[in-house]
């Protein structure tokens, strides 16, 4: 389940059965589901995460697939759907890295965390489905034993956390670009 993105999710079947990916957009305030297309990309046993977010320039939602191929995890591709055209388009070009654990929309652009495996020289990459381009933003470096990171958003900021035995950090990157 990604979102809500202003009351809409997008539902993966293929997060429960990794046989065919399906993808339906909800929106339980009219009580519609409506299935999307096929992106052309095959998930069967490969690694794969999505992410979801509303582009205000182009007055239209998007949705990103990016798949990768075991057992590197690194990204073997990327597809972009638009709700306006209702139809998936590939990025040819990509940066070599591994495929992410969790994707957030912040400010126009899809992010996840790619670097260092435990925080350190870590940094977000981000993709802009605007303009198909790619570009990285630099994270705190987390002290001490972490078990888990992961990019959240608050208040429409682009936020770290790091969770620790005891205690979580956040870091909130008041400034972006």
């Amino acid at each position: 389940l990604m979102g809500p993105c202003d009351g809409l999710f997008v539902i993966s079947k293929a997060w429960y059965n990794n046989d065919i990916e399906d993808l339906f957009l909800w929106n339980p305030s009219i009580r519609k589901l409506s299935k999307l297309p096929y992106s052309g990309i095959d998930v069967c046993n490969r690694r794969f995460a999505y992410g979801f977010g509303y582009i205000e320039s182009q007055n239209d939602y998007h949705i990103v697939e990016i798949v990768a191929s075991k057992p590197s995890y690194f990204i073997a591709d990327i597809s972009v759907y638009s709700l306006r055209n209702n139809s998936w388009k590939t990025i040819h070009e990509f940066p070599s890295i591994s495929l992410p654990e969790n994707v957030k929309f912040i400010k126009g652009k899809f992010h996840w965390i790619t670097g260092g495996g435990n925080g350190s020289g870590s940094n977000a990459t981000w993709f802009n489905p605007g303009d198909d381009e790619f570009g990285n933003v630099a994270l705190p470096n987390p002290s001490g034993d972490t078990s888990n990171w992961k990019l959240v958003s608050s208040s429409g900021n682009l936020c770290m956390t790091c969770d620790y035995r005891n205690k979580t950090d956040v870091w909130v990157m008041i400034q972006y670009g």
